[in-house]
């Protein structure tokens, strides 16, 4: 076993020298503004971390189980408001009174690929209400969500599932914070925590299955630099495109900051306000030397974050109903 770990150890580090032999000519290109895709005249910037934030971010706790016939997922959301003045913390609020605790039960049988999709768009569902209320009433200069700021294609049900009609409203949902967004002058972006995405591979053409944009870019970009803006297309993204376009044209764009030691951090918003989203985020990104994500976000995380006790309670209240049907958790769940 250790011999067969260590042969495959091997056989990585020489694709890896390979990797970093390729991203230094890549660099250069970048350097020398050879790519003409970008949004920005600079292939890679520069960081200038800007310390004046005002800031409020949402993230989602949950879990989810399933009876025989029955599914059902708990959510619950929470919110964090940090106002940062010449770098230093001026005020602060955690669970701004929407924090929201829901159980939802699925109406019918879920096929197995169905459960993440019930999962997940419920899930959504509830961080971008949370997050329209936190814009209406606080008006930050941003606001963060954790993970892409477009609905994903890994959670589009088929037309004729029983899912879309509730997809299709998390559509709207996502509509809705959009359009409030612009009207009150806040900049939506989304922090993808460890993106897989390859959409920086396909646009300089580098054809590669076994690496993703985080590995790579880690290669090419230094401790205080960052990726131009793109816009984010790829063909999965195309049929997201066509739902979003129902409701009116937009622009989506991504980004890749290197703020300290840590993997470049994917960011991704709907504002051209390039510059300024670039270095807000690098300063809320970059408080820790080896990790690189928002403050508010990791504070939101933590308060939405279920505990065992939690996850356990709700979970004996619902079996103790359902048992009383004669309804089962399925099997694979009732083993010892």
């Amino acid at each position: 076993m250790l011999e067969e770990i260590r042969e495959s150890v091997l056989k990585y580090q020489t694709f890896y020298k390979g990797l970093k032999d390729n991203a230094k000519e890549i660099r250069e290109s970048l350097l020398a503004n050879k790519y003409s895709l970008f949004e920005e005249s600079q292939n890679i910037q520069k960081i200038t971390k800007d310390n004046n934030v005002t800031v409020c971010a949402v993230d989602s706790g949950f879990f989810s189980d399933s009876f025989t016939g029955l599914d059902f997922a708990y959510v619950k959301t929470a919110g964090s408001y940090f106002n940062y003045q010449n770098g230093k913390l001026t005020n602060y609020k955690r669970d701004i009174r929407y924090r929201d605790k829901n159980i939802y039960f699925s109406d019918y049988p879920l096929q197995k690929d169905e459960i993440h999709k019930f999962v997940s768009i419920k899930r959504i569902r509830d961080e971008l209400k949370s997050l329209k209320n936190i814009v209406k009433d606080y008006t930050p200069e941003l606001l963060l969500i954790d993970g892409p700021v477009l609905p994903q294609p890994v959670d589009r049900p088929l037309n004729n599932s029983k899912l879309y009609h509730d997809y299709k409203g998390m559509i709207v949902n996502f509509v809705e914070l959009y359009d409030i967004c612009k009207s009150q002058d806040t900049k939506l972006v989304g922090c993808v925590e460890d993106s897989r995405a390859a959409s920086f591979l396909d646009l300089i053409k580098e054809k590669n299955d076994r690496i993703n944009d985080t590995l790579f870019l880690d290669l090419v970009l230094n401790k205080g630099e960052a990726l131009s803006f793109f816009k984010i297309f790829s063909t999965d993204s195309n049929i997201i495109n066509q739902d979003l376009e129902e409701f009116g044209k937009f622009e989506f764009f991504a980004s890749y900051l290197k703020p300290n030691e840590d993997y470049p951090l994917r960011i991704e918003t709907l504002s051209k306000d390039f510059s300024n989203i670039r270095n807000k985020i690098c300063f809320l990104a970059g408080h820790f030397k080896e990790y690189a994500f928002p403050t508010p976000l990791i504070d939101a995380d933590k308060q939405a974050k279920l505990n065992n006790k939690e996850v356990e309670t709700i979970r004996t209240l619902i079996e103790k109903e359902f048992i009383k049907f004669k309804i089962k958790k399925l099997r694979r769940n009732r083993r010892v």
